[in-house]
């Protein structure tokens, strides 16, 4: 299973798949973790993570997900990809969002400079390929978020347009 969570500016992408008893959490960015589920209610998981027991209670609230964890709470918005894909699709998206993880080789576009629709803003490398990420809409660049050398997850938010006419 795949989620995409926002915190804020940040988004993490979370891949949930289970070996055997365990579940394995991959984040983006970041090392699997093997949990093994021992318990679970409508609003707390009992979980042992590297031996150690761990409670987890968590709610739902609309789109918004709470989660504390040993004193340590957490909220997240659970994006539907698919509807937000489908409204970026409709408007043109303001937002050039990288289609996977990789390294940034170089933008490609100025601050405040026009662009068209289709024209590529970065270029960066993944799968040991590299790709050409364009703007889906026309419109000036409003802000730059990324430089070359930079590693990035899937989805994550590369140059940001004001919209209109290139």
């Amino acid at each position: 299973m795949r989620m995409l969570l926002q915190q804020g500016d940040l988004r993490h992408v979370l891949e949930v798949r289970t070996e055997g008893s365990w579940l394995v959490l991959e984040r983006s960015g970041a090392s699997p973790l093997r949990v093994e589920l021992l318990a679970r209610d409508a609003s707390t998981l009992l979980l042992r993570v590297d031996g150690r027991l761990s409670r987890a209670r968590y709610a739902f609230d609309g789109h918004d997900l709470h989660v504390q964890v040993e004193g340590h709470g957490a909220r997240f918005h659970l994006v539907d990809e698919q509807e937000e894909q489908d409204q970026e699709a409709a408007a043109g998206s303001p937002v050039v969002r990288a289609p996977m993880p990789g390294k940034i080789l170089a933008v490609l576009v100025q601050l405040h400079e026009p662009v068209s629709a289709g024209r590529p803003v970065v270029r960066m490398e993944a799968m040991k390929m590299e790709v050409d990420v364009a703007a889906s809409a026309a419109g000036t660049v409003a802000s730059i978020h990324v430089k070359p050398g930079e590693l990035v997850g899937p989805e994550a938010a590369l140059v940001t347009l004001a919209l209109g006419a290139a």
